[in-house]
């Protein structure tokens, strides 16, 4: 659904933090996002991000994260998602571990959670504005953030 007068919808890509903790949330076409990501650490990935997809494009909202406060030698996040698109109909995945592993001394470097929304739009999905609203938790500390980001989708400018 789109925003009244005045206000904007969200963009395709948001950063937010609290204390030490960072998350970035984006939404990109690029279908080799995967590769890019598994690159050396000395190598840092570029994503383009996406504020409109036509009817047949695929896209992936992605959640990057630093600064987890270890526990236990673990790092761990806890991610709750909500879709809403432009026909009023919402899905939400209730909070969940998104991340858990050894803590390996990379608490600060920038990593990617295991959940993530990969879609490809269909003629039938509803035009307008679809809106995921992130909410990440430190399991570790009192830390959390929530992002909001949006791309239009435009199933008439993909047929023929």
């Amino acid at each position: 659904m789109d925003k009244a007068a005045g206000q904007s919808n969200p963009p395709p890509m948001m950063q937010q933090r609290d204390g030490e903790f960072t998350s970035a949330i984006l939404i990109t076409s690029d279908t080799d996002w995967l590769k890019k990501w598994n690159t050396p650490s000395s190598t840092t990935p570029q994503f383009k991000t996406s504020s409109t997809l036509k009817s047949g494009d695929t896209a992936a909202v992605l959640i990057f994260f630093s600064g987890l406060n270890e526990a236990g030698g673990r790092l761990k996040l806890m991610c709750e998602i909500e879709i809403r698109k432009p026909n009023g109909a919402t899905q939400t995945v209730p909070e969940t571990v998104c991340y858990d592993e050894a803590s390996l001394g990379q608490r600060k470097n920038v990593l990617i959670a295991d959940a993530r929304i990969e879609f490809k739009v269909q003629s039938g999905d509803p035009a307008g504005f679809w809106e995921f609203r992130i909410k990440l938790r430190d399991a570790n500390s009192s830390a959390r953030t929530t992002s909001i980001v949006g791309v239009r989708v435009d199933t008439e400018s993909g047929r023929p």
